[in-house]
C-alpha cells in the first residue's frame, strides 16, 4: 500500500507540472496571438513555439500514464505483471517504435484485432491490411480522445497518426542506421507534439470567443475556424 500511495502521489506531482506548463506557458502564448489576422505560415510557424512544452507533456504522459498510474493500480489489485512498455526510446524502427510505447494497447490490438485479420484474410495482402487496420482504430481512438476534449473535429491527430505514420512506418524500414533512425524518431516527435499543442490550441482559443461560429452547424463542426476568423459579433 505505501508504494501504492508513492506512485499515486507521483501521479498527482506530474498532473500539477503538466499543468503548469501549460497556465505559465501555452496558455500565455495562445490568449495573446490575434486570431482574425493569423495567416497559413504563421500558423504552420507555430508548431515550433509549441516543440518544448508539447514534448514535455508527452514524456510526462508516458510517465504519469504508462508507468505510475498502471503501477498504481497494480500495486492496489496485486498484478504480477508489470511490463507496461520497453524502452521505445531506442527503437531501431517505427514498428519497434509502435509495439514498446503502450505494450498494453499493442497486445490488445494485436490479440484481438490483427491475428483476427491476418486468420481471416492469409498471406502478406492479409497481413498488410491487418496492419492498416490497426493503425486505423489506433488513429480514430487517439482522435476520439481529443474531439471530446476540446468539442469539435481538428483531425491532427488522425492524420498524423494513420497517414504520416504509415508513411513514416513504410520509410523507417529503409533506414539501416539505428543512430540515425532514432534522430528521425525524436525529429518526429518533436514536430508532432509541436502540432498537438499549437495547431489544437489556436483551435481551442479561437472557439472560445476569438472568433465568430460559421453560419452553416455542419461547416462549423467540420472546419477549424481559425483558419478563417471572423471577429464575434458584439
Amino acid at each position: 500500500m505505501k508504494q501504492a500511495g508513492l506512485y499515486f502521489l507521483e501521479c498527482l506531482a506530474i498532473i500539477e507540472f503538466v499543468n503548469l506548463t501549460y497556465t505559465q506557458w501555452v496558455f500565455p502564448w495562445l490568449h495573446v496571438q490575434d486570431y482574425t489576422s493569423l495567416s497559413f505560415s504563421t500558423i504552420a510557424l507555430s508548431l515550433f513555439t509549441g516543440i518544448i512544452p508539447g514534448i514535455i507533456c508527452l514524456v510526462s504522459l508516458f510517465y504519469g500514464l504508462l508507468h505510475c498510474w498502471l503501477n498504481f493500480f497494480s500495486e492496489m489489485m496485486q498484478f504480477a505483471d508489470r511490463q507496461f512498455y520497453l524502452n521505445w526510446w531506442n527503437s531501431s524502427n517505427m514498428a519497434e517504435y509502435y509495439r514498446n510505447w503502450n505494450l498494453v494497447v499493442h497486445d490488445w490490438l494485436y490479440a484481438y484485432v490483427f491475428r483476427d485479420l491476418v486468420a481471416y484474410f492469409p498471406g502478406r495482402r492479409g497481413q498488410k491490411t491487418a496492419q492498416m487496420a490497426v493503425f486505423f482504430l489506433s488513429a480514430v481512438f487517439h482522435e476520439y480522445w481529443f474531439g471530446v476534449a476540446f468539442r469539435c473535429f481538428y483531425p491532427v491527430m488522425f492524420i498524423l497518426y494513420f497517414i504520416f505514420g504509415g508513411i513514416f512506418f513504410a520509410v523507417s524500414r529503409l533506414i539501416t542506421s539505428r543512430s540515425a533512425w532514432n534522430t528521425a524518431l525524436w525529429f518526429n516527435l518533436l514536430i508532432g507534439t509541436g502540432m498537438f499543442i499549437a495547431f489544437y490550441g489556436q483551435e481551442w482559443y479561437a472557439r472560445r470567443g476569438h472568433c465568430a461560429p460559421y453560419s452553416n452547424a455542419v461547416v462549423d463542426f467540420l472546419f477549424p475556424r481559425h483558419w478563417n476568423c471572423q471577429p464575434p459579433k458584439s
